[in-house]
């Protein structure tokens, strides 16, 4: 169980029996760990956009909370680079902001105490 995503654990989408042989199941296990952590990074990313930053990186894996703040990063500095040249300018401008309150609650969140050995 994954209490507010400070546990990186991510469980199986569906189960896996480990019954025969082992090769086979441990190949079927493989292809489901493979196929649940797609979907946690799939929705990962639906919802990195949708949520505020900081429920989002503690709703998250670690690693699929990167990838989210990876993607809006990306997708803010692509939105203004697809302008003209004088919109461009005005947008990263606007987009730099952003990106530089995102790094600093990133910074921030890194720099509080952590209320509880559940949430390290």
């Amino acid at each position: 169980m994954r209490f507010a995503g400070f546990s990186d654990d991510i469980e199986l989408t569906d189960s896996v029996i480990a019954e025969g042989n082992i090769e086979n199941w441990l190949t079927l296990l493989t292809d489901e760990m493979q196929r649940s952590i797609r979907q946690e990074c799939k929705s990962g990313c639906q919802d990195c956009s949708s949520v505020p930053l900081r429920e989002f990186i503690y709703a998250n894996a670690s690693q699929v909370a990167l990838l989210g703040v990876q993607k809006n990063w990306t997708d803010k500095v692509e939105e203004a680079l697809n302008l003209g040249h004088k919109e461009r300018r005005e947008k990263l401008e606007i987009k730099l902001k952003e990106v530089v309150a995102d790094l600093t609650l990133m910074s921030t969140m890194c720099l509080e105490e952590i209320p509880s050995k559940l949430q390290r």
